[in-house]
């Protein structure tokens, strides 16, 4: 068999691989998204199938990126585990029709208040109009732009001051997340709290009681979860009685739309399995009483579709 034959076999088989990954993927999304009900025939899932011919691992990323893309949905995604990609060294948040820096990570000739206003000479309503499959909304407060901004060569940066200059954007290995949970006084009667996650219940408790006295006294807190890299609703119970009156939150009262958990047998493995997790480093009792009735309700409607969120049947949070 000579090199042309083989190279054409191994092709033809990494292209069937990949069918099948996709195949799984439009399965999940059809099947165990959580929007797979109210967004039913937003994908086109043949036209990227037909897509996979001769295709590599960078292609195949891409293609299943922009397929769901479709969903218009911040919280799906498809990328490497072990091979981040660089970054442009700091992130960005749309405010009207400047994209205001918001932290900067490893991109030192900017600073906090800076925004840009161009990029490649183009305005940035303009570019939005451009890249909006990409950005995925339409409120522009939740737009992605750190992967749009790496398609451009050259920023226009305006200082708080009124300056202007022309940034050549340059990109960087990316930095390691490290979650913060910190509390810090801003006024003498104003109290800051920043949660980057709620992932960490333990750590989250424990600055909340290292804190108590200062939570309790000041007028005003302010609670800023901007960033917001996800974790559990559990995490933050710790929180309630500073927030809400009473002694009891009865938490249907928040809204008249009913929350639903799509228990299909994929969806109450994996929620399972990340319940089970938290519990190996979860101290706290009440929070742990709280996992066991999610562990026990997932259990008794795993393979039976949209159900009343367990979470939410809990219905009052005692304090």
């Amino acid at each position: 068999m000579n090199q042309q034959k083989i190279s054409s076999k191994i092709g033809k088989e990494c292209d069937e691989t990949y069918r099948k990954v996709f195949n799984e993927i439009v399965d999940i999304m059809h099947n165990d998204y959580a929007g797979c009900e109210d967004k039913a025939d937003w994908d086109q899932p043949d036209f990227y199938l037909g897509q996979i011919k001769d295709i590599d691992d960078n292609k195949f990323v891409d293609l299943v990126q922009e397929y769901l893309l479709d969903f218009k949905d911040l919280h799906t995604g498809f990328d490497y585990i072990n091979k981040p990609k660089k970054d442009i060294g700091f992130t960005v948040r749309r405010f009207e029709d400047h994209l205001y820096i918001t932290s900067i990570k490893k991109e030192e000739r900017l600073k906090m208040g800076d925004k840009v206003i161009a990029l490649d000479g183009k305005g940035i309503s303009e570019i939005a109009k451009e890249n909006e499959k990409q950005l995925r909304t339409d409120v522009h407060e939740r737009q992605k732009w750190e992967s749009v901004l790496s398609l451009f060569q050259k920023a226009e940066i305006e200082t708080k001051q009124g300056d202007k200059r022309i940034l050549e954007l340059n990109t960087y290995d990316p930095t390691p997340y490290d979650p913060e949970y910190s509390v810090q006084q801003l006024q003498k009667d104003i109290l800051y709290m920043k949660l980057t996650d709620f992932m960490n219940h333990d750590a989250l408790n424990q600055l909340i009681r290292n804190n108590e006295d200062k939570i309790s006294t000041y007028p005003y807190l302010i609670i800023d979860v901007r960033v917001n890299r996800g974790g559990s609703d559990l995490a933050y119970f710790e929180l309630l009685p500073y927030v809400f009156d009473g002694e009891k939150v009865d938490i249907r009262n928040f809204s008249n739309e009913t929350t639903l958990t799509n228990c299909t047998k994929r969806n109450v493995s994996i929620r399972l399995q990340m319940l089970q997790g938290a519990l190996d480093s979860i101290e706290d009792k009440e929070t742990r009483d709280q996992i066991y009735f999610m562990i026990e309700e997932l259990e008794s409607h795993r393979g039976e579709g949209f159900k009343v969120d367990p979470f939410v049947k809990t219905r009052n949070l005692n304090f």
